[in-house]
C-alpha cells in the first residue's frame, strides 16, 4: 500500500511541478541525478535494507547540499517507506514529518500532505492503533476534498478508511467508506479488487455469507483482471475461512491450496502463520488429527521466528508513543501559549470595548443633565412670563373694572339721576305747560343716557376682543 500510494505520488508530481527547471534553480543534470539514486534506492527496499538506505541517504546528503526542496521531500518519502517496510516505525515516522516540512510553498500541495498522512496512517495501522490511523486517513481526506483532479486519490483513502473501521468492528460505516469508494473507482475506471474485498470482508463479519461469497468472487476476478496477483491472499483467506464456517471443507481446501500458492510466489511469509492455523481448524473438523498437530507444530515455529522481531516492534512502538507524546505536549504548549497571548489581546480589547462604552455613557449622562438644566430654566423662564402676563392682566382688568365704575357713576347714572327727577317734577306740575316743559327736558335727556349706554358697551366688546386675540396667539 505504501509504495503503491507513493508510486502514484511520485508520478504526479513528476508531471505537475516540471522539478528539473524550476524548484530553486538546481540544474537537470543535479536534479536526474538525485531522483535517479533514489529509484535505484526504491528497487531495494525490499531486498536489501542497507544498501537501499545507503544509497537514499546519499541522495539526501546531495539534496540538502543543494537545498533543493523537492529533492529533500522525495528523499524524506523515500526514506520513511523504506523505514516502514522493514518495520523501524519510529524513523519511519521522523522522515514522513521532514517530508510534511518540504511540502510548503510546492506544486500539489494538497495532493503530498495527503499522500503523507496516509503513509503515517500505515504506521499506525501496523502499530494496532486504528483510531491515530483514522485520524491521519481523514487528514489526507480533507486536504484531497477541495478539488475534484484529487478524486482518484480520495477513492484509495475511503477504502483505507474503511479497512480500519473494519479493524475496529464498525461495520455499517465500514460499508458506507466502501460504496463511497467503489463509486468513485468506478467512475475514473481503476482497479476494483481490494475494495471488493473490503466489503466481503465486512459481510463476513456481520454474519452475511452470501454477500460475502458475491463480493470475494468480485474482489478476485478484478484482481485477475487488474493483475494484481500479490493482493489475492487476502481474498482467498476470506473465502477460506468462509467455506469452513459453512463446513464445505472441499471448497475450503481448494482456496487453501490457492492461499499456498500465491505465498510462495510472492514470498509472503507473513501469512504462513494465518494459513497454518486455518489448516488447523479445518483438519480438526475434518477429524485428521495427525494433520492438525503438525500444522500446530508449523504455527508454533511461525510465532516463535515472529517473537524477536514482534519485541522489536513493541520496543519502537514505544519509542514511537514517547516522541508522539513529546509532540503533542509540545504542541500542546503552543497552544496554550497561543491562547494566552489571544486571551491577553481579547482582555485588552475589552477593556478598551468597556473604557470606551462608559466614556459613551458618561458623556451621554452629561449631556441628558445638561439638557434637563436647561430645559429646567426653559420652564421656569416661561413660568415667570406666565406671571408676568397674568400679573399684567390682572392689573389691565382692574384698572379697566375701575374705568367701568367710573363710567357707571358718571356717564350712566348722570342721565338717570336727570331723568328720575324730570320724571318726580313731571308727577308733581300743576299746569300742563310745566309738564311739557319737563317733558321736553325729558326728550332731551334720554338720547344722552343711550349714547352713553351705547358707548359703554362698545368699550366692552372691543375690550373682550382684544383679550380673545391676545388668547389665540398664546395657544
Amino acid at each position: 500500500m505504501i509504495l503503491r500510494l507513493s508510486l502514484i505520488f511520485y508520478l504526479v508530481l513528476v508531471q505537475y511541478t516540471g522539478f528539473c527547471e524550476t524548484f530553486l534553480q538546481v540544474s537537470e543534470s543535479d536534479s536526474i541525478q538525485i531522483i535517479t539514486k533514489v529509484r535505484e534506492g526504491r528497487k531495494l527496499m525490499k531486498q536489501d535494507y542497507d544498501a537501499a538506505f545507503q544509497i537514499l541517504s546519499e541522495a539526501q546528503q546531495t539534496a540538502e547540499n543543494l537545498k533543493f526542496q523537492f529533492g529533500l521531500l522525495y528523499t524524506n518519502l523515500s526514506l520513511g517507506d523504506l523505514n516502514a517496510i522493514h518495520q523501524k516505525y519510529e524513523k519511519s515516522y521522523i522522515h514522513y514529518n521532514l517530508a510534511s516540512q518540504y511540502c510548503q510553498g510546492l506544486h500539489n500541495e494538497h495532493l503530498q500532505i495527503s499522500v503523507i498522512n496516509s503513509n503515517l496512517s500505515n504506521i499506525y495501522t501496523s502499530l494496532g492503533d486504528y483510531r491515530q490511523s483514522l485520524q491521519k486517513l481523514f487528514d489526507a481526506y480533507s486536504a484531497l476534498s477541495i478539488d475534484t483532479l484529487y478524486e482518484s486519490y480520495q477513492a484509495n483513502t475511503l477504502n483505507n478508511i474503511a479497512s480500519n473501521y473494519i479493524n475496529l468492528n464498525l461495520l455499517d460505516s465500514a460499508l458506507s467508506y466502501t460504496h463511497q469508494s467503489l463509486k468513485l473507482k468506478m467512475k475514473h475506471q481503476m482497479p476494483l479488487g481490494t475494495v471488493y474485498n473490503n466489503i466481503a470482508k465486512a459481510h463476513f463479519l456481520r454474519g452475511d455469507l452470501d454477500s460475502t461469497s458475491f463480493y470475494g468472487y468480485r474482489s478476485i476476478s478484478a484482481k485477475i483482471k487488474d493483475q494484481q496477483h500479490v493482493f489475492l491472499n487476502t481474498t482467498y483467506h476470506l473465502l477460506a475461512e468462509m467455506y469452513l464456517r459453512q463446513e464445505q471443507y472441499d471448497s475450503c481446501m481448494v482456496y487453501l491450496q490457492k492461499l499456498d500458492a500465491i505465498i510462495k510466489e510472492f514470498q509472503l511469509e507473513k501469512s504462513n502463520y494465518k494459513t497454518h492455523q486455518l489448516k488447523a481448524d479445518l483438519y480438526y473438523k475434518t477429524g485428521d488429527y495427525q494433520e492438525v498437530a503438525y500444522h500446530l507444530i508449523r504455527l508454533n515455529e511461525e510465532l516463535k521466528s515472529q517473537t524477536d522481531q514482534n519485541n522489536l516492534i513493541l520496543v519502537q512502538s514505544l519509542n514511537l508513543k514517547n516522541l508522539l507524546e513529546k509532540e503533542q505536549k509540545a504542541k500542546e504548549l503552543a497552544l496554550i501559549e497561543r491562547e494566552l497571548n489571544e486571551a491577553k489581546i481579547s482582555s485588552q480589547k475589552y477593556l478598551l470595548i468597556s473604557f470606551s462604552i462608559l466614556a459613551f455613557t458618561l458623556i451621554v449622562l452629561l449631556y441628558y443633565a445638561y439638557s434637563l438644566m436647561k430645559r429646567s430654566k426653559q420652564i421656569q423662564a416661561d413660568q415667570q412670563n406666565e406671571i408676568d402676563r397674568m400679573t399684567t392682566k390682572l392689573l389691565n382688568n382692574s384698572t379697566k373694572l375701575a374705568k367701568y365704575s367710573d363710567d357707571l357713576s358718571h356717564k350712566i347714572r348722570g342721565p338717570i339721576a336727570s331723568i328720575l327727577g324730570l320724571l318726580n317734577l313731571i308727577q308733581s306740575a300743576k299746569t300742563s305747560e310745566e309738564k311739557e316743559l319737563y317733558i321736553k327736558k325729558l326728550i332731551e335727556v334720554t338720547p344722552l343716557l343711550d349714547h352713553s349706554i351705547r358707548e359703554q358697551v362698545k368699550e366692552i366688546f372691543e375690550d373682550w376682543m382684544e383679550s380673545r386675540k391676545v388668547e389665540k396667539k398664546k395657544h
